[in-house]
């Protein structure tokens, strides 16, 4: 979960003095240009329908995704938010300490649906800072196009700095690559499919993320998945929604009865005893009921003997089974440091656990 103090999310270094990023619970009469990373609770938190009404001038700019995504859930007015297209520039006037323009390029994150990195270059001094939102550095990142075309406008040849997302900022977090651990999602929902056709699969899930799991137990266990009147307006936003892939329980409450299939609250799945009552109410449909808890969380070194494996946590006579998937969208501890090395920045700035400088130090140096 991101840090939350205002030492870094107003940024502090002078050529972007004037820019805030995530930091909606730390406003400032004095700043006018706020990034929002992409749509999750602890990036937006402070930020409600009232955003601007007092008449100033001040504008939100975040991804066209993320942009719809606050004006539907959170009614901030449509004119106070810039939805920016990937790998353009745009400028936020007089965002630097004096009234120097910046621009802001984002570019994907490979996190949730619309989250970004954010590059920022002020015109005048060429001063550079890329803050990584929330983000899983993977290979795509690294090899994106845009994010090495930016880079090469860099002073010296390298960013001058970072704010890093370091949620697994620790030499025990090192789970598999997401495509390794999103076939082993697709093999469980077969091999469980097969062992009992008649099985009922949870997944659990954030109000945006994680639809790339959901995608991966569809396609092993063949089916639709039902989600709720909200998840589907999310889906939709995010350019995510299809009819073949989804649908929704108020729209067609006896079509998502019989999806095997359900979007869950993340951790809501795992919970053996619900389970049970929801295959006794909807008796005699499922005869087996299978919950997935796809989070970096989970993971343990165990799970890397002999290949990559994960085991079910088993109760009501094999009924019920829940499955801890190190699927995470954050970073994982081998792909930060390799982020790290590829960038090169001059300075690091932690944005998770990274509540005081002290904190933030100790970290940089411990990793970098």
């Amino acid at each position: 979960m991101a840090s939350q103090t205002g030492a870094i999310k107003r940024l502090a270094s002078k050529a972007f003095r004037g820019v805030n990023v995530d930091g909606f619970a730390f406003q400032s009469p004095d700043v006018r240009c706020y990034v929002l990373t992409h749509f999750h609770a602890d990036h937006y938190c402070g930020l409600s329908g009232s955003f601007g009404k007092d008449g100033d001038e001040a504008k939100i700019y975040c991804s066209e995704i993320t942009a719809r995504l606050v004006v539907e859930f959170l009614g901030v007015k449509r004119e106070r938010v810039v939805g920016c297209e990937l790998g353009r520039g745009t400028t936020l006037r007089g965002a630097g300490t004096r009234g120097d323009d910046v621009e802001a390029t984002f570019v994907d994150a490979n996190h949730c649906p619309g989250a970004c990195l954010v590059f920022f270059r002020n015109k005048i001094t060429g001063e550079t800072l890329l803050h990584t939102g929330d983000f899983r550095a993977a290979a795509r990142v690294r090899n994106d196009g845009t994010l090495r075309e930016l880079l090469t406008t860099c002073r010296d040849g390298s960013v001058d700095e970072v704010m890093l997302d370091t949620t697994y900022c620790e030499k025990k977090w090192t789970f598999p690559d997401q495509d390794v651990v999103l076939n082993k999602m697709r093999q469980i929902a077969r091999d469980e499919l097969a062992r009992e056709p008649r099985t009922l699969f949870l997944c659990g899930s954030y109000s945006i993320g994680k639809e790339r799991a959901i995608q991966a137990v569809c396609q092993g266990a063949q089916s639709r998945a039902s989600v709720t009147a909200r998840r589907k307006k999310s889906l939709e936003l995010s350019g995510w929604w299809r009819d073949d892939a989804f649908v929704c329980e108020d729209d067609d409450a006896e079509e998502a009865a019989r999806c095997q299939v359900r979007v869950c609250g993340l951790g809501k799945g795992s919970n053996h005893r619900a389970m049970m009552e929801i295959m006794a109410k909807e008796a005699p449909r499922w005869r087996a009921a299978v919950a997935f808890s796809p989070t970096g969380w989970s993971y343990t070194k165990k799970m890397d003997e002999d290949g990559f494996n994960v085991n079910p946590w088993i109760e009501n006579e094999g009924r019920t089974r829940t499955y801890a998937i190190p699927y995470s969208e954050h970073s994982s501890y081998t792909e930060l440091r390799e982020f790290i090395k590829f960038l090169k920045p001059k300075k690091i700035t932690p944005t998770v656990n990274a509540i005081t400088p002290k904190d933030r130090e100790k970290l940089v140096n411990k990793h970098f």
